[in-house]
């Protein structure tokens, strides 16, 4: 057996170890080490000082707190489980499933998507019991500004003894999304740009909802069916495409822009809970509706607030009418729909029944 030893003293230190025998891998700090038992692979060790674990490209690994756990605990039969996903190739702008299958009694199912200089998680929740296995789910997105690059999903399943499993699997991945041509130019507010674009009170605005709102995640789908768009008008920027607000600043819509004129009313455009209504510095006056599993639909800049937070509201319910709050030039309403804390394309959604329960499911680990 290799044991190996890594003190992360970087803020991003990579072990690479490629061996065909049983290995083991101690990383740690004077306050905590862990243990890693992987059998025979061929296999990329990475560690991230905001991660107290390594992922690794090929075959299951075992995490322990001691030596001695490893080897009374052993490796499991990895046989056993199966990974799959509902779209062999993840792409941009779209939401893709993760289902897990596995007969071993499990705990907690997390995971995250690993992809450039990005990394996310992603929850798994328990959907189904299928021949003696149990059957974990997760829906993740890809926002439209990743470039194609080296993607993998880490899995970490822990057990009621403190031990965990982990498996890394590189994802096929590509954005094929980015509209063409010159940015729109975004003229919106004139000699006040830059000093709105430092203001502090946006980025605490979005952190406040990536806490609050979109990491977490109902058990759940609360809606069925097509989304609808939910307000008449014209669409006056689409999804993805590029903005540029100064000679040096540059950044990707990540919603769609309905326009038309205030008091134009605005539907839900799926079912599901209100879990924010109120008037926000950026957004102006927002809903921001939860419809189970992770996804959730937001609706910015309203004259109006109809909703109320912690109402559940249905497809077409008018929840508020259009506006021109927060930092927009014109009334019009910015909707844009979540996998967790990523933007994907709200038409996307018009088009695809992501709640089906006959969504087919293809292996990625095997």
């Amino acid at each position: 057996m290799l044991y190996y030893r890594c003190m992360r003293t970087t803020a991003y230190d990579v072990v690479r170890l490629k061996t065909n025998a049983v290995a083991q891998i101690a990383i740690g700090s004077a306050a905590q080490t862990f243990f890693y038992t992987f059998g025979p692979a061929s296999v990329v060790m990475e560690t991230r000082k905001s991660a107290m674990y390594p992922v690794l490209e090929n075959g299951w690994m075992l995490e322990t707190t001691t030596m001695t756990d490893a080897a009374a605990v052993g490796m499991p039969d990895t046989n056993m489980m199966s990974v799959q996903a509902s779209d062999t190739l993840c792409r941009a702008t779209r939401p893709i499933w993760f289902q897990l299958s596995t007969p071993l009694e499990v705990t907690t199912v997390s995971a995250g998507i690993f992809i450039r200089d990005f990394d996310f998680s992603i929850t798994f929740l328990p959907v189904a019991t299928n021949d003696a296995a149990v059957i974990w789910r997760a829906l993740a997105g890809f926002d439209c500004e990743w470039w194609s690059q080296k993607t993998y999903l880490s899995v970490i399943m822990s057990f009621t003894n403190g031990t965990k499993l982990h498996r890394a699997i590189p994802l096929h991945y590509t954005n094929e999304a980015k509209l063409e041509g010159a940015p729109q130019v975004v003229r919106y507010f004139g000699s006040n740009l830059v000093k709105i674009m430092n203001d502090a009170r946006g980025p605490a605005e979005s952190e406040r909802l990536r806490t609050n709102i979109y990491n977490v995640v109902t058990m759940s789908n609360l809606s069925q069916g097509f989304f609808s768009v939910p307000a008449d008008g014209e669409i006056t920027s689409p999804y993805g495409i590029g903005r540029q607000y100064t000679k040096t600043r540059r950044s990707f819509h990540r919603g769609l822009d309905i326009g038309n004129s205030n008091g134009t009313p605005v539907r839900a455009s799926g079912s599901g809970i209100v879990r924010l209504s109120e008037l926000l510095y950026v957004r102006g006056n927002c809903i921001i509706i939860d419809h189970g599993l992770g996804l959730f639909s937001g609706y910015f800049h309203m004259s109006r607030l109809i909703a109320t937070n912690g109402a559940f509201v249905s497809k077409g319910d008018v929840i508020g009418e259009i506006g021109a709050t927060g930092l927009a030039t014109g009334p019009h309403l910015h909707w844009e729909m979540s996998v967790g804390n990523v933007r994907v394309d709200p038409n996307y959604f018009t088009r695809n029944d992501i709640f089906s329960t006959a969504q087919p499911f293809t292996e990625i680990d095997r």
